[in-house]
C-alpha cells in the first residue's frame, strides 16, 4: 500500500484518504428491542454467574446500552458474542467499582475505630427523631452517639460551629415535648 500523498514518508500508511469519514451503522429501535428479547435471558444468566443476582439486571442493561451507543453492535459479525463480551466488561467494571467502594469504606472505618454501632432506642424515640430536620438529626447523632464536639461536627458537616449549636438547640427543643420522660 502506498502512503497517502500528503503524508511524509516514514509514517504509518493510512488505509483511507483523510477526507473520507467512517460510516456508522445504526440499529433501529425495533431491531434493538428484538435483539434484546432474543438474548436477554441468556445474558441475565451469564451476568448472574459473574456479579450475582442483585446486580445482574443492571449489568445487562449497562452492557446492552453501551453496545447500542457505541454503534459497534450493528457492525458486529456475531452480535451475540459481542453482547457477551459487553456483559463481561460491564461485570468487570461493576466489580472494580465495588472493590473501590469497599476499600474507601474500610479506610474510613479504620480511621474512626471508636465508632459504635447504631444505638438501640425504642420506636417512640425513632419516631420523634424522624420528625426533625435531617441536619438536626445529624447533629444530635454526632453529639450524643459519637460524642463529638461542635467544632468537629462543623468540620465534618461543612457548617460553622454556631450552626451546629443552633441545630442542636432546635433539635433538643423539638424533642422535649415529643418525648416527655425519655430524656
Amino acid at each position: 500500500m502506498q502512503p497517502h500523498p500528503a503524508e511524509p514518508t516514514g509514517t504509518i500508511p493510512r488505509s483511507t484518504p483523510r477526507n473520507e469519514t467512517a460510516k456508522m451503522t445504526i440499529i433501529s429501535s425495533d431491531e434493538a428491542e428484538e435483539m434484546y428479547r432474543r438474548h436477554a435471558d441468556e445474558l441475565m444468566r451469564f451476568a448472574t454467574s459473574l456479579v450475582g443476582p442483585s446486580d445482574a439486571a443492571d449489568t445487562v442493561s449497562i452492557a446492552f446500552l453501551g453496545a447500542l451507543g457505541a454503534g459497534a453492535l450493528a457492525r458486529s459479525e456475531n452480535p451475540r458474542a459481542y453482547l457477551y463480551r459487553c456483559v463481561l466488561n460491564a461485570a468487570r467494571s461493576t466489580a472494580r467499582s465495588s472493590d473501590r467502594r469497599h476499600r474507601r469504606e474500610h479506610a474510613v472505618a479504620s480511621n474512626h475505630p471508636t465508632t459504635s454501632p447504631a444505638p438501640e432506642a425504642d420506636p417512640e424515640v425513632w419516631s420523634a427523631l424522624g420528625r426533625l430536620s435531617e441536619r438536626q438529626r445529624a447533629v444530635l447523632y454526632l453529639t450524643y452517639w459519637l460524642d463529638m464536639d461542635p467544632a468537629g461536627i462543623a468540620d465534618l458537616l461543612d457548617i460553622t460551629p454556631g450552626a451546629v449549636k443552633k441545630h442542636l438547640d432546635r433539635g433538643r427543643r423539638a424533642l422535649r415535648p415529643m418525648l416527655g420522660g425519655h430524656q
